[in-house]
């Protein structure tokens, strides 16, 4: 169990049914950082 803190004082639990949510922010970081570098790589 991981454990985030966003806030002083909150807490997130991230079990197994928030996996789905963060592979889809992973999946979202990564297309951003492709899409940066192709633009950097076309400069």
């Amino acid at each position: 169990m991981l454990t985030l803190t966003r806030n002083p004082g909150e807490r997130i639990k991230i079990g197994d049914d928030n996996t789905i949510f963060l592979n889809i922010i992973t999946i979202m970081l990564l297309s951003i950082n492709l899409s940066i570098a192709r633009q950097s790589i076309t400069i």
